[in-house]
């Protein structure tokens, strides 16, 4: 059985019960009228996903105005800005009521969209995205997936010059890849383990979005890589030459057309069957899953290092 008592998750409150993030904030007796006490207090809410946007942005417009009345550390704060501090410091224990679901996907989904909104305002910008997933039932889910707000520059600038920079940064967040490095980026450039996209490959260009278009491209891409990759790396010269056979005991990589290139089995050459020519072009393989018959070009050799040791 789960606790009811928050855990921490990678910084973050995690409530194993109802598999939620919180955002557990300590009561503050004193929250102080200097701008380290100020500092110290907006330092203990961490927030990488920028969950909490709405509350984070009022306390950056309020740091940007210290820095404007050029207070030292220790120095009291300004009759306007204490009355303000004192404001935010009164609603901060509501965040402690916030649950926000940790699982962002409905259940055997079918269809994944991102949606992202932006806005700007005299003081401040934001971005934020949301991942709308169906099932198989035609079930919606709707969930936010982060956000970001930045306050606006000191020197005077236009709404809809700010509304630009909203744009930007809403193109950051989509852009944005929280997932680890894998040896699928530096493949197809994402991990191979990626969501999954509806299959664009047999649809009429004029019936996709520039997205899907980038998506329809991507697919073919990568159709062409997994079944051609294998091929390309055997270098085959006709008629001039005839190179080597596979010599048993080879180990070798067998291609799979149903499986990314990462799954494929390892085997070695335990047989080889000459045709009617005389050139071997078919071979048994020895697997995890048992003895194999392949041709050669599913079969790429592994280089062997012929250096001294």
């Amino acid at each position: 059985m789960g606790s009811d008592t928050p855990n921490k998750l990678l910084g973050l409150g995690w409530l194993p019960t109802s598999d939620e993030l919180c955002f557990p904030i300590d009561s503050l007796a004193s929250a102080g009228n200097t701008k380290r006490d100020l500092l110290s207090v907006i330092s203990r809410i961490f927030d990488p996903l920028g969950l909490l946007a709405p509350c984070i942005i009022r306390m950056k417009v309020l740091l940007q105005k210290l820095w404007l009345a050029k207070l030292s550390w220790d120095e009291p704060l300004t009759p306007d800005i204490y009355k303000r501090w004192n404001d935010l410091i009164k609603s901060l224990p509501l965040l402690n009521n916030i649950r926000v679901p940790r699982h962002v996907l409905c259940d055997h989904f079918q269809t994944l969209e991102l949606h992202l909104f932006m806005d700007a305002s005299e003081r401040a910008y934001g971005a934020c995205v949301y991942i709308r997933s169906v099932n198989d039932n035609g079930e919606v889910t709707v969930r936010l997936l982060m956000a970001k707000s930045r306050v606006a520059p000191l020197k005077p600038t236009t709404i809809p010059r700010l509304e630009l920079c909203g744009a930007v940064a809403a193109a950051r967040l989509y852009e944005r890849d929280c997932t680890p490095l894998t040896p699928g980026h530096f493949i197809i450039g994402r991990p191979l383990t990626a969501i999954p996209e509806r299959d664009f490959q047999h649809q009429s260009i004029r019936q996709l979005t520039r997205f899907q278009r980038i998506e329809q491209l991507r697919q073919h891409f990568w159709t062409r890589w997994s079944k051609e990759f294998v091929a390309e790396l055997q270098q085959r010269i006709k008629w001039r030459s005839c190179k080597d056979s596979l010599k048993l005991g080879t180990l070798v990589v067998v291609k799979e057309e149903n499986l990314p290139p990462l799954k494929w089995r390892l085997g070695r050459v335990i047989d080889v069957h000459p045709g009617p020519d005389g050139i071997v072009r078919v071979a048994d393989l020895k697997t995890s899953a048992g003895v194999i018959r392949r041709s050669f070009s599913k079969i790429c050799p592994l280089p062997v290092n012929c250096g001294s040791g």
